[in-house]
Order: C-alpha cells, then structure tokens, then sequence
C-alpha cells in the first residue's frame, strides 16, 4: 500500500521553534522564530526574499502595519522593534517594558500599538511617534482573577482591545483626545507655495491642510471631494492660488486651499482610469492657463483653464503605449515631457502637442519605469561635455550592478542639448502591483535608436 505525502515543505530556513506565521498580501508569508529572525517568503518564486536580524533573542510576535509599510515585533527582549517591511531597514524602538513582551497587537486605523509583557502590564503606543499612551497595570483591572492575561488581540470591527487567561476580557478602546492636526492617511503630495508662503499637504482620503512655514502650524483644513476615490495626483495652478487634485477614478478638481470650496471639475469622456500627474504652464500667445493631466490612459490630456464650473472640452496627446508615470515642462521653450512604465520618454510642443522627439531606456522590457522627470537648465558647452561624461559613468555603472546581479533601485540619465537638459529617475521593477503589462506593447527602441533620440536625432516616431 503505498503512502502519499499530503503535504509540502515551503522552506526549512529556521533554526528553532516557530513562533507565527501570517500572510501579508504587500509582503508575502511572513515567519518569526526563537532563533531571533523573522522571514519573508515569496510563494510564487518560492524563495526567501528578506530576513529580519535586528533582534539578539527569540522573536515571539509581530504586526504587519500597511499604512507605514512597516512590522513591529517583540520577543525575550524587553523592546519592541519597528523595522520597514520592504527594505528591512531599522526605524526605531518602542522602550518601556521591563520584562519580556509576548505579545502585540495593532489598531488599523489609528495605527496604535499593544504589548502585553510577561509581567502582565499592558502598553499603548502611538506608532507615529513611538510614544507610549497608556500603561494598564494590575491595580487598574476590576477583578484580580483577570489581571494575569496570557495573550491579547484587537478586535478591528468594534474597536475593542481582548485579554484573555482562563477566560477573555474585554477592553472598549475609547480615544479621549486626539491629535486633528495633520493627516490620518497617507499623504500623496506635500506643495510648498511662494505667493502664501505656506505648505499645502494632500492625502490619499482627500484631507487637505495648510501649514504656516513660521511656527508649523496647521492654518486650515478640509475634507472631501473625490468620494470613495483614492487622491493620486496633486499640484497648483499657474499662478499658484488654487489647488488641483486627481484620483485613481480618472476625476481632477480644482480648489481655493485657504476655504475648501470647489472652483471646478476637469472632464473627459474617455475611460475613467488613475491621473498619476498633473501640472498647469501659461498659454502667453493666448493669455490663458492650460491644465495637463496624464496617466494611466497612456495619453496627456489638455484642458484650457476657462471659467466654467465644468472644464469638458479638451485634447489629448498620443504617443504612449503605457502608463504615463512623469510629465514635466519646460515653458522658456515650450517643451513638455513625459515618461511612461515601459521606459519611453516622448519631448512635445507644449502648446502644440507635436512630438519633437523620443527616446527610450537600453532596457530589458517591463525592466525600466520613468518614475521623475526634470528639466535642467541650459549648458554651456563645457557643462554640457561634463554632463554627457557624467552620464556615461552612470550608465556604465548601473549596467556593471545589473551585470553583477545586484538590483539598483533609483538611476538616471541626461540629455544635454544646447537648449535645455533633461533628467530622468528611473525604477527597475519586475512588475507593477495591481495592474499587468500590456500584452500589445512595444518594445523599447534599439540602442541606436535610443542614442540618436538622446541626442535629439529622433524623428518622434517609434
């Protein structure tokens, strides 16, 4: 009779008891041991792809905070550790137990952290400022037999902290004061404006706040606007005095920042998908302003800033194939460029919208995004030989770590031109989260090809 095995090993990485295990959709399988690390297990490459080694002793618990990207985790030791999720980069400690924490447990949405130690005290913790909020000690419990608990979770739908020994305990988690004065999401964009000399901060729910430079305090504060959509994109208009904010819905609005009052809506009747990138430049010919946006449409759309409620006669410029990531222009010679996730650069009229030229990262596809774009101001012609070697070095040096097997995050490239000079921080990626490549897309250009484009030789088509 023979035996099947109903069952896999994933990987034998650890080296003494396991303590947890979780799945964590931004991360993968995470792992925590009494051999003092913790590990991160990609399922589908089926490989580990990060170790945490900032404990000295056994790890017994950790917490997966998805507004920060971040763990905390406790062990025999007497602190607990915040370390980033991504990088595994050390951010801080939270110090005040004096003995062992067991265990811990996160409130999502204030993003407050509980430790319980094995001398039964019970810590509340700020994970913004890792600061401790309360101490719950064995004086403050109403009945002695429930003083001593041996484990703790929080329950996320009614808001309530749960201790347990030989039976559960109940704790209603109940915010006496806190703290209004900045942002409970993450902020997507933070603008400083030189005619106000304030900063204009922007998160993914909507909350707008104006901040004095002076004394940093808030000056104002509004909410709403984008509905259940998420804010990607945020930025001024030409003459700075009113704020224009796009979401992942494909909607943009236009702001007066000092009252939250709606001024306007840009529109299109093309398919709803996320602005990643918006700015505004000034139409002198005209004497009007002209609203960009550009996204994941693959287009740059192009609105003239009329007094209209709703802004919904508009063009596009086309010449992507993938999701536009950067856009920047250049007004003194009304240029107007854009980058795209396949590494594409295309340089337009600004006003005109005529491809002047293109080029295009020497990159494996879907290996290379342009994640900033920058123009430079104009060089002499030693700046621009120093620029050009510079630029080679760079070059040379991100193929030698590409060679090497390394993974550079953050590189760059110039185009020095006689007129202006343009930079570029690209990101390499395997993939991007949420939103698969095109299978119709094009390859990036040939090497040639991309040299004569970076040298301004490209004829705008592809």
């Amino acid at each position: 009779m023979s035996c099947f095995q109903d069952y896999i090993y994933l990987h034998k990485e650890h080296s003494d008891w396991i303590t947890k295990i979780q799945w964590i959709p931004e991360v993968g399988l995470v792992s925590s041991s009494l051999d003092t690390t913790i590990k991160t297990f990609d399922i589908n490459r089926e490989r580990i792809t990060h170790t945490c080694t900032h404990h000295t002793k056994g790890v017994h618990s950790f917490v997966w905070c998805k507004a920060y990207s971040c763990f905390a985790s406790c062990g025999l030791e007497r602190d607990v550790t915040i370390w980033h999720g991504t990088t595994g980069r050390k951010l801080g400690e939270l110090r005040g137990h004096t003995s062992s924490v067991c265990g811990i447990a996160l409130d999502d949405n204030l993003n407050h952290v509980f430790t319980l130690s094995i001398d039964k005290s019970i810590k509340v913790w700020d994970l913004r400022n890792h600061k401790c909020l309360q101490t719950i000690l064995e004086d403050d419990w109403a009945r002695h037999d429930d003083s001593q608990p041996t484990c703790i979770m929080y329950d996320h739908n009614r808001r309530r902290l749960i201790t347990a020994n030989h039976r559960p305990y109940v704790w209603q988690h109940k915010v006496i004061t806190q703290d209004r004065s900045g942002h409970r999401e993450p902020v997507r964009g933070a603008l400083y404006n030189s005619v106000f000399a304030v900063v204009v901060s922007v998160d993914e729910g909507g909350t707008t706040c104006v901040w004095n430079m002076q004394d940093g305090q808030r000056e104002g504060r509004f909410t709403g606007g984008h509905e259940n959509s998420k804010v990607t994109a945020v930025g001024f208009d030409h003459g700075q005095r009113r704020l224009v904010t796009a979401a992942n819905d494909g909607t943009m609005i236009m702001w007066n920042f000092n009252n939250g009052s709606l001024i306007k809506r840009f529109c299109h009747d093309q398919e709803p998908m996320e602005i990643t990138e918006l700015l505004f430049a000034r139409d002198e010919k005209r004497g009007s302003d002209i609203a960009y946006a550009a996204g994941w449409n693959s287009k740059v759309f192009v609105w003239e800033d009329e007094d209209d409620d709703v802004v919904d006669e508009y063009k596009t410029y086309d010449g992507h194939s993938e999701d536009i990531l950067a856009m920047a222009a250049y007004p003194p010679k009304q240029y107007l460029a854009t980058g795209d996730y396949q590494g594409r650069i295309v340089i337009w009229g600004l006003m005109t919208g005529e491809k002047k030229s293109w080029m295009s990262h020497r990159a494996e596809r879907y290996e290379t995004s342009v994640e900033r774009l920058l123009w430079l101001p104009a060089y002499s012609p030693q700046q621009r030989q120093a620029a050009s070697a510079a630029a080679a070095a760079l070059t040379a040096s991100a193929a030698t770590l590409a060679v090497g097997g390394s993974n550079p995050s953050v590189s760059s490239f110039f185009a020095p031109t006689a007129e202006a000079s343009l930079a570029a921080g690209i990101s390499q990626v395997s993939a991007r989260p949420g939103k698969p490549p095109r299978a119709d897309s094009n390859p990036p250009a040939p090497p040639a090809a991309a040299a004569a484009a970076a040298d301004g030789g490209g004829d705008g088509d592809s």
